[in-house]
Parts: C-alpha cells; structure tokens; sequence
C-alpha cells in the first residue's frame, strides 16, 4: 500500500506540477530555456515527492486500519471498509476540528464503500483483472 501509494501520488503530482498556479515557477524574467526547463523538472520533481508522500500516508493508514478491523472482527465485508474510510479520514482530518473529523469520516467512509463496491462488482473485477 505504501509503495503503490508513492507511485499513484508521485505519478499525479508530475501530471499536476505545471497547473500548480500556488507555488508559481521561480524564474527571472529573462531566464534561458535551459534555466526554465531546469526549475521546471525541479517544481515537478517536488510535487511528485510531496503528493507521492501524502498518498503513502493515506495508503499506510487505511490498509493497516482496515487490516486491524478485519481481523478484530474475523469478517471480510463491506463495513470493515466503511469503518477503516471513516477512521482513516477522521484521522487525516483532526487538525481540522470536530466538524472536519466528522467531514472527513463521512466522505472517506463513503468512497471506501464505492470503490469496495466496484471492486467486487463483475465490472471492476473485468476493469482489474489484468492488474490481479
């Protein structure tokens, strides 16, 4: 989980470096195309690891949350992926407060039970079954 993780954020943060409008390119105005390229390769280079790392840390706490509640309950169902997506996203959400550790459980409890679902529907078994 935590390497497939860095890979998925890794491989989204290089695909979102050039639109990263926050950070802006650190360039002079009358930069060659080289010192250009080169300040862009690092921009992307350091989205790639920032977002690569966020994604792991999300992998990491909801496989091993999900893991520990599986094996709690001795039971492989939907629920398990319910109540990892809702400590997983409290969690993640806590510096935000109440209201946001409540917002965060809810969403990630919802697309914890969406993908499960998909991934156990014959279309995401046909969609994953060269990837399994």
């Amino acid at each position: 989980a935590l390497g497939g993780g860095w890979a998925l954020g890794a491989m989204f943060g290089a695909f979102l470096a050039p639109f990263d409008t926050m950070g802006g390119l650190r360039v002079s105005e009358n930069a060659t195309a080289k010192e250009t390229a080169v300040a862009t390769l690092k921009q992307t280079g350091t989205k790639a690891h920032s977002l690569g790392k966020a994604f792991a840390m999300i992998g990491g706490v909801y496989s091993i949350t999900e893991c520990s509640i599986e094996s709690y309950r001795a039971k492989s169902d939907l629920n398990n992926s319910m109540y990892a997506g809702c400590l997983t996203g409290g969690y993640l959400a806590r510096s935000a407060g109440g209201v946001g550790i409540l917002g965060g459980c809810a969403g990630f409890a919802v697309w914890s039970v969406a993908m499960d679902s998909f991934m156990h529907s014959s279309a995401g078994e046909s969609a994953m079954g060269s990837f399994g």
